[in-house]
């Protein structure tokens, strides 16, 4: 099968299985899937192959790791697609922090955390990455939490669950 064929079985099928096999067999065409994410073609390109690296990235991050700066661009970069961006910061939960972009990277996790209209799991993720960034950066402990208390009122169930988990993982942080 070719990487189209596979894409598209994917799409219509969903079949995980089938697509991490082709794409662990074919390493050199996972670059297409990182292409889609940036591409301005018509749904489902990007939001699929968002969603298919965040598989191949929990199968086994090798696969993906040289595409790190480019998970980072790309949610430097994205404005509209809650679906990608959601994706791109799954995967960066899942890798070590780097020091690429850091700072310009932090500030658009806070952004999307203070951004209400965001979808939640893109906050979540976001707070996920807030832990990260607090076990290398101990002194960003006070401006975070501040951040995803004060945006907590009012959140859903999800977003008050991921501030718990936040604040269970950061109490060891002095």
């Amino acid at each position: 099968m070719s990487f189209e064929e596979v894409f598209l079985n994917f799409h219509k099928k969903r079949d995980f299985k089938f697509a991490i096999a082709y794409f662990e067999k074919n390493r050199g065409e996972i670059k297409l899937l990182v292409d889609f994410i940036t591409s301005k073609k018509a749904y489902p390109y990007a939001e699929y192959a968002s969603w298919l690296l965040v598989h191949l990235t929990q199968f086994d991050e090798s696969l993906v790791e040289e595409f790190h700066k480019d998970f980072i661009d790309t949610v430097l970069k994205e404005e509209s697609n809650q679906t990608v961006l959601r994706n791109c910061v799954n995967i960066l939960v899942q890798f070590d922090l780097i020091e690429y972009k850091e700072g310009e990277l932090i500030d658009r996790l806070i952004s999307f955390v203070q951004n209400g209209d965001n979808k939640i799991a893109l906050q979540v993720y976001s707070i996920q990455m807030f832990v990260k960034y607090l076990f290398k950066y101990p002194e960003l402990k006070e401006e975070f939490t501040s951040i995803v208390e004060l945006y907590r009122e009012g959140r859903s169930a999800a977003y008050q669950s991921a501030v718990r988990t936040y604040h269970k993982k950061v109490k060891k942080i002095k």
